[in-house]
């Protein structure tokens, strides 16, 4: 009966993303990844490195690398995890962080970039599920940092890496004045045809003032910067006093990856060169000087693994596909989504 007991009086806020009655996922895949795109970037997301292997006879040559020390604690030691397209991907002994050692030099990182071949991606995968990804992320978004915003006098935006720049319509129509910063240069012109401001700068070269945000968004982005918490030092100077930074990663800790081992899709290492969890993540926030306080994690877990089964493996998952969303569901729930969204405040 005491167990009963202390079990009615348990708080499951103390458990961030736990959800008591079951939600649907509600994404449409055909919407999001239209004409085979998730399949065309798997295609040619290594095109880069393919080039550089075939100049050097299958290797990687030295000058092209660079090793650092682990971005979170600085430290030196760490331990090997896995190799992928020819990089190392270890832990850090001290602090957990899970990263790309060595990696890509930057000079050879911001090449991979600047390729034709990426705006392809760029163009394939986001550019044609514009719309979808505006009604359905966008507005879901940007609802969640007004339920958060504390700064009523002022509501300014600035989304670092604004892609097709559906964030950025979300939140315009939602009453904000809304900033993007984009590298590639099909996306930026895009997002520019549908009105949207956008800069393409880098955060370090778009010369903002502090304090001149209300918030600061970044979605599938910090894990592609070579000092995240630097970044994130960064973005905290230029937000007002209780301003948010609501981040999307990948998650490191993720059912993807307990299902697909080093297939898993987000474990990318010519372009995701830090790989956060619940945990490291924080740590990165509360270094840079903020507060944490909302985590959650929502992914397509089930449905990357099922690719994997039917393409790679030829296996039949009709069986699985009855119940995709609520094994995906409660896979969120227990924090094991491939996305991990965290929400804090200066």
């Amino acid at each position: 009966m005491d167990n009963f007991e202390n079990a009615k009086k348990f708080d499951f806020n103390e458990f961030p993303g736990y959800q008591q009655a079951y939600v649907s996922s509600s994404v449409d895949i055909g919407k999001l990844r239209p004409n085979k795109s998730y399949d065309f970037l798997f295609e040619n997301r290594d095109y880069f490195l393919e080039q550089i292997l075939l100049e050097n006879d299958g290797q990687i040559p030295e000058a092209l690398l660079e090793s650092i020390p682990c971005s979170l604690c600085q430290s030196n030691n760490s331990s090997f995890i896995m190799k992928k397209d020819g990089f190392s991907i270890v832990e850090c002994e001290n602090c957990s962080l899970v990263y790309v050692n060595p990696r890509l030099s930057s000079e050879a990182y911001e090449a991979t970039y600047n390729s034709k071949n990426y705006g392809h991606i760029i163009s394939q995968l986001a550019l044609e599920s514009h719309e979808y990804r505006k009604e359905r992320f966008g507005v879901e978004r940007i609802n969640l940092i007004n339920k958060f915003n504390q700064l009523s006098a002022k509501k300014t935006v600035l989304d670092i890496g604004s892609a097709s720049g559906f964030f950025l319509e979300a939140a315009s129509e939602a009453g904000w004045e809304a900033i993007g910063l984009e590298l590639t240069e099909s996306a930026v012109n895009f997002s520019r045809s549908r009105g949207n401001d956008v800069r393409q700068s880098t955060l370090e070269n778009a010369n903002f003032q502090e304090k001149s945000f209300t918030a600061v968004t970044m979605f599938d982005v910090l894990e592609h910067l070579p000092d995240p918490v630097s970044t994130l030092k960064t973005i905290h100077n230029l937000l007002e006093d209780d301003g948010l930074v609501y981040i999307y990663v990948p998650n490191w800790n993720s059912a993807s990856r307990l299902l697909m081992g080093e297939n898993a899709h987000f474990i990318w290492p010519t372009h995701h060169l830090t790989y956060f969890t619940p945990v490291t993540l924080t740590q990165a926030l509360e270094k840079a000087g903020f507060q944490v306080e909302k985590i959650e994690t929502q992914g397509l877990d089930i449905i990357d693994w099922l690719w994997q089964e039917e393409t790679i493996k030829s296996n039949d998952t009709g069986f699985v596909k009855e119940k995709v969303d609520v094994l995906q569901f409660l896979v969120n729930s227990g924090g094991y989504g491939k996305n991990l969204r965290i929400l804090a405040r200066k």
